[in-house]
């Protein structure tokens, strides 16, 4: 039998403050959890460290991966489909509606009895953005540091302000889209997931869907405000540094993750995230070091 959606939550917590709660989750296609359909039970907004198919009551299909945050309803029903044998593996952090509410509107004066909604399923991650969630999981986590709350809820409710901007409502290219061409751009981002290594051209990718090339660039950007080679080099980059702590060798990381060189991948790794991954990679090292 299942445990119910706040056993689940208690039990995936990695640090909680009467404010704040933050979470891991992971289930492999194969377990009951992947396949449960209950409500989260919570205000919810997730990390997710793979790539999968959700599909929210609310806003339909989406792919999401580690360019994407996910915001999930206290009451909304989602189901998973898995894109790879990894399926749903995630951080998360909740906050209650009252702070949900704050953090939406500001100084704005709000009912009490209204109860917030997020604006959409989904929202763009940045490089910042990343840079702040790995962080912030990566300090609630420590065992050799005394964990300060102030600091820790400060970082939160700062990631979780920057991700409700970055749900500007549905943008009016992407409303104009056909579910033809929604279906076309999800399909393409699915493919992308799946072979990160592999020298992608528009040409191939609009064949696989049925587009144009000319079509697919545009209807990409519109869905998800990206261009493909944007949108590919920043999962690449994303799944890196998720992979740096077990990386002996940034080269053959390089390499595995479809970047030309060592020196490419560096230099689009200190675009996006402001340091080398070497640096990175050192600095890791060190909080590892520390735990052990």
């Amino acid at each position: 039998m299942l445990a119910s959606p706040l056993q689940r939550m208690r039990n995936q917590t990695v640090y909680s403050t009467p404010l704040v709660r933050l979470g891991r989750f992971q289930a492999r296609p194969s377990e009951p959890l992947f396949s449960a359909v209950a409500p989260p039970g919570h205000y919810l907004v997730a990390f997710p460290e793979t790539a999968l198919a959700i599909t929210f009551d609310r806003g339909g299909e989406h792919i999401v991966d580690p360019n994407w945050a996910t915001f999930y309803h206290p009451d909304e029903i989602y189901r998973r489909r898995a894109l790879s044998a990894v399926g749903d593996r995630c951080n998360w952090i909740s906050v209650g509606p009252a702070l949900l509410a704050e953090l939406q509107h500001g100084f704005c004066p709000r009912r009490p009895s209204a109860e917030p909604e997020f604006r959409a399923p989904v929202a763009r991650v940045g490089g910042a953005q990343f840079l702040a969630h790995r962080r912030l999981f990566r300090r609630a986590a420590s065992t050799t540091q005394r964990v300060d709350a102030l600091e820790l809820e400060e970082r939160a409710l700062n990631l979780l302000r920057a991700l409700l901007l970055n749900q500007g409502g549905e943008r009016a290219d992407q409303a104009r889209l056909s579910d033809a061409s929604r279906r076309a751009v999800r399909r393409v981002q699915e493919l992308i997931a799946g072979s990160l290594d592999q020298p992608h051209s528009i040409e191939a990718l609009a064949l696989e869907v049925g587009l144009s090339p000319f079509h697919l660039c545009r209807c990409f950007r519109a869905a998800t405000g990206s261009s493909l080679h944007v949108y590919r080099t920043a999962l690449r980059l994303h799944l890196a540094m998720q992979a740096l702590p077990h990386s002996d060798d940034l080269t053959e990381l390089a390499l595995d993750l479809g970047f030309a060189s060592h020196s490419h991948f560096t230099e689009r790794f200190k675009a996006h995230f402001g340091c080398t991954p070497r640096a990175m990679s050192q600095r890791v090292a060190r909080i590892v070091h520390e735990r052990s």
